[in-house]
């Protein structure tokens, strides 16, 4: 069995297990990932065992069969861990809880039509009625039903027994069922599966622009929405590009600034821990560069001599591409990411790399391992980040930099920009180019070349894996993928994190490009900033879905509703829309980034496994219960909300909702030892954030308020494919709804 320490008892084991969800997966025949007695080594089997392996390797106590070594260990876990199973199980038969902001009895509107989806071994509601029509149903997400918060002893109890025979065979299935994540198993969903969510643009009559983008930039450049006369502002690019223009300052005496912060943050208790490599000679170098054009007026970009940084999840030379762990980027990097060469292209000053959640893999930025630690929020230091992109959220509000470049697979670029009272914007699939970021989550492709046009609508493709070197060819549509060196992500994009969303604007002007190293959206359509500037929203119809929305605390809630009559007062239409079947499109993201994760870090899995963080290991572990039918399920159901989309935008042009449903949480003193692991928050600090990712759509976080204990709240909008413009036009406005912004705890001011 690949993984080893697997035994033919182990496998007879997971085979029973097969028969636990209503749905027998049998049907689904015998290949990789399904499971039954003659099944291959699929996510579930291997993994379990490889994990197991790895544990009772490190222990001395390698055997013959899994099942047997582990019984002593499954009988005291089970006397652990079963009354509270009980209890969990009891709560659920008395029913779900509703989540917080949902009104009972509220309906919600009437769904959109897209094909047919049944219940297994019955009728639906959330497929079609008797008559041709369609129930309604409340589209807000369901709140897991046993989600405690774990860290300390009883994490590391429960990552233990979760890689146990006990904890394969009976606690995560268990939980898989009781946090709803068997959902995909119930339903019959008659659309293709759609794996990656790339759109192709809309064919238009091409009209000139009144302005063209530099024009636009240099509007933007030239003002400023949130002016200094209110009280504090952030130091952004312009303030940078004034200094370097007037003499006042040059890129070099920046550059000295700079790394006198970056030796003083890391000295201070607690530490800040935003940028966790950096090198003085390398910042130096770009500086005295940047110096010299500024000298010759034969400046590159609105970038040049522009602090940034990159999360570590990027290549960046020289660093080490660690992405969060101990053990990866054994050696410096000698290429760049496309993002990191397109930065040193228009002259940006990188001044390292920045802090992640391990692996990408949580929402709270906690990384306890030697080499990264917990980065700090700015404006509260005992509070998280928000993560994975967390130490680049940290930077820009810390003013270590006023641009950092992050990913975004499930809000990791949206929660702690909101977190940390910063801009951040996640284009449309394939904007941007993730080409040279680890391949964490990248359905069913890990490199691949398309040698022929793009296929367009929904459609299941066949991808060549990475780690192969034969080409796939999908004979039934004479499509042909090529293997080559290109990272690609499915559900992670690329985005920038900012002080403003003029400098937004500015950068995804320059990142915003077709890459040929990267194999979407090579046919995507040019990045404008079209009627960014415009005085007013007039003509705008901006879509919300009220139940959704209101699925937030309180305190929030009250701010963003506050946003929307703004947004209403500058003339824009506000239009009830309903988004439908937001449930399955959680546990559908969830299924769909977590069996892509699980199946590239297989093999660090096995080898890493005791130096992998314990929220990783816990996470990893769940992910081996998803199989086949799953994750088909899963992307079945992204037809189906990509269609949905499609109508709704038809009638609106964006969808408003708070960026995160609560504020940043607080870090335990035991969380800098262990970690922690918070299924409740992550599911909270989400909810906003799986749609734009499961299906493609862009999305922008402004702050737009602070709760009564000082954290920065933040508003969200998105917008259809490839129109990040009006995202850009909206976001300037929201700006002007927040009257004051407030000074960070911690706040360095480079350009004193």
């Amino acid at each position: 069995m690949a993984g080893g320490g697997g035994g033919p008892g182990f496998t007879r084991h997971r085979a029973a297990t097969a028969r636990l969800p209503a749905v027998p997966l049998s049907a689904s025949g015998g290949g990789a990932g399904a499971r039954g007695d003659k099944a291959g080594p699929g996510p579930s089997t291997a993994p379990a065992a490889g994990g197991i392996a790895a544990a009772r390797r490190a222990e001395g106590k390698e055997g013959d069969g899994v099942a047997v070594a582990a019984a002593p260990l499954a009988a005291a876990a089970g006397r652990r861990f079963l009354p509270v199973l009980r209890a969990a199980a009891h709560r659920q038969r008395r029913g779900r809880a509703a989540p917080p902001g949902a009104r009972p009895g509220r309906e919600a509107g009437p769904q959109p039509a897209a094909g047919r989806r049944e219940c297994r071994g019955g009728s639906r509601e959330g497929g079609r009625a008797a008559g041709g029509s369609r129930a309604r149903r409340s589209p807000v997400a369901s709140s897991p039903q046993w989600a405690p918060r774990l860290c300390g002893s009883g994490l590391r109890l429960f990552v233990h027994v979760a890689n146990t025979a006990f904890g394969q065979i009976c606690l995560l299935p268990f939980l898989i069922r009781l946090n709803n994540f068997s959902l995909m198993r119930s339903l019959d969903i008659h659309e293709d599966p759609t794996f990656i969510p790339e759109v192709a643009a809309e064919v238009t009559e091409e009209k000139s622009e009144a302005k063209s983008t530099s024009d636009i930039i240099e509007q933007l450049v030239d003002t400023r929405s949130d002016s200094a006369s209110n009280g504090f502002s952030f130091k952004g690019i312009k303030d940078y590009l004034d200094c370097y223009r007037s003499g006042k300052l040059t890129p070099s005496q920046v550059a000295t600034n700079i790394i006198a912060v970056l030796e003083d943050c890391d000295k201070s208790t607690p530490p800040l821990r935003a940028i966790v490599q950096w090198d003085r000679e390398q910042i130096m170098l770009m500086a005295e560069a940047s110096t010299v054009r500024y000298r010759n007026k034969s400046t590159l970009s609105y970038l040049d001599g522009i602090p940034v940084c990159l999360k570590e999840e990027f290549k960046v030379v020289p660093y080490h591409h660690r992405v969060g762990t101990v053990y990866l980027g054994t050696e410096p990097e000698t290429e760049d990411a496309t993002v990191a060469r397109k930065l040193r292209e228009a002259g940006a000053i990188i001044i390292g790399v920045s802090n992640m959640h391990e692996l990408g893999t949580g929402t709270t930025g906690c990384n306890p391992n030697r080499y990264h630690k917990i980065p700090r929020n700015p404006y509260k230091p005992n509070h998280y980040t928000g993560g994975s992109s967390s130490g680049s959220a940290a930077a820009v509000a810390a003013g270590l930099c006023p641009v950092a470049i992050g990913t975004d697979g499930g809000g990791s670029v949206r929660i702690p920009a909101s977190f940390c009272g910063v801009v951040g914007l996640k284009g449309t699939f394939g904007r941007i180019s993730s080409h040279g970021s680890l391949p964490l989550s990248y359905s069913t492709v890990s490199v691949g070349k398309r040698t022929r046009a793009p296929l367009q609508g929904s459609c299941c493709v066949v991808f060549s894996q990475g780690r192969r070197s034969e080409p796939t060819k999908d004979l039934g549509r004479k499509v042909l993928f090529t293997p080559c060196h290109v990272f690609t992500t499915d559900l992670s994009f690329t985005g920038p994190i900012c002080t403003s969303v003029a400098d937004a604007a500015i950068v995804y002007s320059i990142l915003a490009e077709p890459d040929p190293l990267y194999p979407y959206g090579l046919k995507q359509p040019k990045a404008t900033l079209s009627d960014m500037c415009a005085p007013d929203l007039k003509g705008l119809k901006l879509g919300v879905d009220w139940t959704f929305f209101k699925a937030c605390d309180a305190e929030v809630l009250s701010i963003c509703e506050k946003a929307v009559e703004h947004l209403r007062s500058l003339g824009a239409s506000v239009v009830e829309v309903s988004l439908p079947e937001m449930e399955e499109v959680r546990v559908a993201h969830v299924i769909c980034i977590l069996s892509e994760m699980r199946d590239f870090l297989q093999p660090d899995f096995n080898k890493h496994f005791h130096e992998m963080n314990l929220d990783t290991r816990a996470n990893l572990a769940l992910a081996s219960q998803f199989t086949a039918l799953d994750y088909i399920t899963a992307n079945r159901q992204r037809t189906r909300s990509m269609r949905f989309l499609q109508e709704i935008f038809s009638t609106v042009n964006c969808i408003l909702t708070p960026a995160v449903a609560c504020t940043a949480p607080r870090i335990y003193e035991s969380d800098l030892l262990t970690g922690s692991s918070d299924s409740s928050f992550t599911v909270q600090s989400m909810r906003f954030m799986q749609l734009g990712n499961f299906t493609g759509i862009p999305g922008l976080v402004v702050p737009i308020g602070y709760s009564t204990a000082g954290l920065p709240v933040s508003f969200q909008v998105m917008a259809k494919w490839w129109d990040e413009a009006v995202l850009l036009r909206i976001g300037l406005k929201l700006e002007q709804f927040r009257h004051q912004t407030k000074k960070p705890s911690i706040y360095y001011d480079i350009l004193a």
